[in-house]
This record gives C-alpha cells, sequence and structure tokens, in this order.
C-alpha cells in the first residue's frame, strides 16, 4: 500500500525516483524497493514520507472508513496531491478532526 501511495505521489508530481529519493534523504534504489513494495520505512521514514505527500499518515497506511475500499483512499490521495498546500493542510486538520471524534 504504502508503495503505491509513493507512486501515485510521484507520478502525479512528475518526480524522478531519483527526486523523490533525494526529498526523502534515501538512496533511490531503498526507494525503488519501498516504492515496489519490497521493505518496509522506520517510523520516522514514513513520518518524512506523509511529510512529504501532504497526507495524513492515516491515509498512507491504508486506514479507510466504513465502506471505503484501497482503491477509493487511492483516488482520495491522488486528488489531494493535486491541491495546493494550503488547501491539503485544510483537508489534513478537517481529518484529525473527524478521526479524533
Amino acid at each position: 500500500m504504502v508503495g503505491t501511495v509513493l507512486r501515485l505521489y510521484r507520478r502525479s508530481n512528475h518526480l524522478s525516483q531519483k527526486e523523490m529519493a533525494a526529498a526523502l534523504g534515501i538512496t533511490r534504489e531503498y526507494y525503488c524497493r519501498l516504492e515496489g513494495g519490497f521493505g518496509t520505512p522506520s517510523f520516522p521514514l514514513f513520518e518524512k514520507m506523509c511529510s512529504t505527500m501532504g497526507l495524513a499518515s492515516v491515509q498512507v497506511a491504508g486506514n479507510t472508513y466504513k465502506g471505503s475500499t484501497n482503491k477509493d483512499l487511492l483516488r482520495m490521495c491522488e486528488l489531494c496531491a493535486r491541491l495546493s498546500k494550503e488547501d491539503r493542510n485544510e483537508i489534513q486538520k478537517l481529518m484529525d478532526r473527524l478521526l479524533t471524534k
């Protein structure tokens, strides 16, 4: 799941794997493993991924609302990646409020 979100974000932002790896402070080789689903990031790296993509960790981890599917979640992530940083921050605040109710 994490690899799919990384790939969607990277492609929707027209970034190379090398550019994405540099943004995360990891090697391109390790990034490729993560994107391909062949590795699990450490928690600090996972948090950095979420921060870099402007997504709440709950989105990336694959938690879904009742009745939604991973496909729905990926579509939401793809749409969020197209928004401005300010709009993503507002959506993240709203989601955080909903999840803490």
